[in-house]
């Protein structure tokens, strides 16, 4: 029975990179190939390098693969896409960290002799397999939006998101190496045989590695999201998926087990501070997007807006997760009373939850250590929930305000820019 799930796992990975690729194929013209034949080339590398492992009983190639896998994926679609500069930027990117890291992985399991996930898994034939094909799957959906990105017509777009998405990467990117600098120096050393890192890095957060990697995979996303649309924007999943794979499948929850029975029971094993560095990545990455968006002329308040608005194809979908709920709910149909209410019950439960969140998150960073969405042990700010509310929350949350507010006077609509500010100010002190 074991082996039958393993199978079922292994192919439905297939089918669920299959499907997205079909999915972001709908929306390309390309005739020189389709990124479901790259998701085939993908999983057909990882099925073939299986049969030699498995009979050798050996996973010392297994991460060199997925890096190589990496690496062909990307030059086989700039090969067959538009050559430009912001091809070669994203594309390079990507190329760049795999090969480092499969170079690093490979030495440091040469010079272990084995990769102690595998003991057991490189003895069953599926469930080795089943390993190698979430392989694939790790391939396909964390490279995606890119390999649709550069497959788009007019290839990646040149703009504001490419170059903030550039210095997402390569923050993630140095992030990576220096951890893993440290933590090979730190053991190195004999004596740091039984002993955690403590150091550098590794003092402010238990995966610092890890952390650089999920980022780095948000600039690649950050990088892409202009060249798409429609179904494509689907592939954004890519740095959710890569945090999910790294928390909760290969890395995180392994070495957390294994380091809990060796050092749960320390004090200093128990804090980091992961949750505010992933907190501020968020905050800052909403407030350069509020910024660029200050670049748009686009004001849906005008008669002749409105007209044209009715005659645009509106993709509720792409509203929805831009919570734009008129366009998702109503689109460009006449609103009326039934509409209203019901797009007013939305707004209001959404923004009565975000407060609720934004409540119950202050709480939290305010203690001294909290837990949350799988994150344990996580240092707080041990501050007095008034001093966070007041200090904290309320100024972060006028920001965005203020921007909006900018916004809207350069646009020359000033009563909204004034009921920004006031109802800013009005939200800030009934939040506090």
């Amino acid at each position: 029975m074991k082996k039958l799930i393993h199978l079922i796992i292994s192919f439905s990975a297939f089918g669920i990179c299959f499907l997205l690729a079909s999915l972001a194929d709908s929306e390309l013209n390309s005739e020189a190939f389709s990124l479901k034949e790259v998701i085939v080339y993908i999983f057909s590398i990882q099925w073939i390098v299986f049969i030699p492992a498995y009979l050798l009983k050996s996973e010392k190639f297994y991460d060199l693969t997925g890096s190589c896998t990496y690496v062909f994926a990307v030059i086989f679609v700039l090969y067959n896409s538009t050559q430009n500069i912001a091809n070669l930027i994203l594309g390079g990117a990507i190329i760049f960290w795999a090969v480092r890291l499969g170079i690093f992985l490979f030495f440091r399991i040469k010079k272990a002799g084995e990769d102690k996930r595998f003991k057991e898994i490189k003895l069953s034939p599926t469930r080795f397999f089943m390993a190698w094909s979430l392989q694939g799957m790790w391939v396909s959906i964390c490279s995606l939006c890119a390999l649709t990105a550069l497959s788009s017509q007019t290839g990646v777009v040149e703009n504001f998101f490419l170059f903030i998405g550039l210095i997402i990467f390569l923050f993630g990117y140095t992030l990576e190496i220096i951890a893993d600098k440290q933590k090979s120096k730190f053991r190195s050393v004999e004596e740091n045989k039984d002993k955690f890192i403590t150091t550098g890095l590794w003092s402010k957060s238990r995966h610092p590695n890890y952390l650089g990697e999920i980022l780095l995979w948000f600039g690649i996303a950050v990088m892409s999201i202009s060249s798409l649309s429609g179904y494509q924007y689907l592939t954004l999943i890519s740095p959710v998926f890569s945090y999910v794979l790294i928390y909760y499948v290969s890395g995180v929850r392994l070495l957390e087990e294994s380091a809990k029975k060796k050092w749960g029971h320390l004090d200093s094993y128990k804090v980091n501070i992961i949750g505010g560095i992933i907190l501020v990545s968020l905050y800052l990455t909403y407030v350069i997007y509020m910024i660029s968006s200050m670049k748009s002329n686009t004001d849906y308040k005008t008669i002749d807006n409105i007209k044209n608005r009715s005659k645009q194809k509106i993709n509720r979908f792409i509203s929805f997760i831009k919570l734009d709920f008129s366009n998702a709910l109503i689109g460009n149909k006449n609103i009326n009373n039934t509409k209203a209410i019901l797009l007013l019950l939305i707004s209001l439960f959404f923004m009565g939850g975000s407060c609720l969140v934004l409540v119950w998150a202050c709480e939290l960073i305010g203690e001294n250590q909290y837990s949350v969405f799988g994150f344990e042990n996580l240092k707080g700010l041990d501050l007095p929930i008034s001093i966070v509310a007041v200090i904290i929350a309320a100024a972060a949350t006028s920001v965005p305000d203020t921007i909006l507010s900018v916004k809207d006077a350069i646009k020359g609509n000033y009563n909204d820019a004034i009921s920004n500010a006031i109802g800013s100010n009005v939200f800030d002190i009934g939040f506090a």
